[in-house]
């Protein structure tokens, strides 16, 4: 005869049955995030080398506010 134990229903093991449950969504959301964190770096480096080679033009003179 088995006896039923109570489950402890801590916190943490509610929030770890969650993850477990909804680990494929967890995935994608971390991908998703990854992916955009990468590409707002890739952009953000793109423009600040745009811009310092429109003030290099402008040091040198090519490019004059007249």
């Amino acid at each position: 005869m088995e006896q039923n134990k109570p489950v402890s229903s801590t916190p943490i093991s509610l929030i770890w049955n969650w993850v477990i449950k909804e680990k494929k969504n967890i995935q994608f959301i971390l991908i998703y995030a990854i992916v955009s964190g990468l590409l707002s770096l890739a952009l953000d480096y793109k423009l600040q080398y745009q811009l310092s080679g429109i003030q290099y033009l402008h040091f040198l003179g090519w490019l004059s506010r007249s």
